[in-house]
């Protein structure tokens, strides 16, 4: 099973290789998603008042694309975060300039069809990004289990790549939230079972959800 985290901030893993070392360019950090209720929504808030309905999100991108997305209520720390993981970086606030970005974001959070097409910029070890890769080929509305993706890469050990899906540091756009228990039971998501089963049921809305 996935780690299961009891709330706050989730730190980003330590790497088994640490390639985000050799990062040199400008990391470049989007911004961040205020969740408010709808009516509540100050038109004039600086956090610029979005609504993600499942919770506050933050967004960080490379001059190559989306390095982060992650759900958080604690913007200081997820900034912390995000300069341990890229220590060569200067991270920089472009809330200003890159809002078209949120918004497509947000748009793809909040309807699973929709597809923001926006670049991806995947750090991390060859075997993690494989998976990553593997995770975004599974399509809206469809389900696989951690064994059949570790049958796919060749073993029949799924540990690593449960590690690899729990290090996954963008979420809905890498879809690790479409990894289910061999039961068809909902495992454990590093942003809380609760986002997990609701962005299930959303796409189970869109159409018939499938276990592939």
């Amino acid at each position: 099973m996935l780690p299961e985290p009891s709330g706050g901030i989730v730190p980003f893993p330590i790497w088994k290789q640490d390639p985000d070392r050799l990062y040199r360019s400008k990391l470049l950090f989007l911004g961040y998603e205020q969740f408010h209720r709808r009516q509540k929504c100050p038109k004039s808030s600086a956090l610029r008042g979005r609504i993600s309905s499942l919770g506050d999100f933050i967004v960080a991108m490379s001059d190559k694309g989306i390095v982060a997305l992650e759900f958080s209520s604690q913007r200081s720390a997820m900034e912390d975060a995000l300069r341990l993981r890229f220590p060569e970086a200067d991270v920089i606030d472009g809330q200003a300039d890159l809002g078209d970005t949120l918004v497509k974001v947000e748009q793809a959070i909040e309807n699973p069809g929709f597809d923001p097409n926006i670049p991806l910029d995947l750090r991390g070890t060859p075997y993690q990004t494989k998976v990553w890769s593997m995770l975004r080929a599974i399509p809206m509305g469809e389900t696989t289990n951690y064994g059949a993706l570790a049958a796919n890469l060749g073993t029949r050990d799924a540990r690593e790549v449960t590690e690899a899906i729990a290090s996954n540091p963008i979420a809905v756009l890498v879809p690790c939230h479409r990894i289910i228990k061999k039961d068809g039971s909902i495992s454990g998501y590093r942003w809380g079972f609760k986002r997990k089963r609701d962005l299930l049921a959303r796409e189970h809305r869109l159409g018939t959800l499938k276990t592939v």
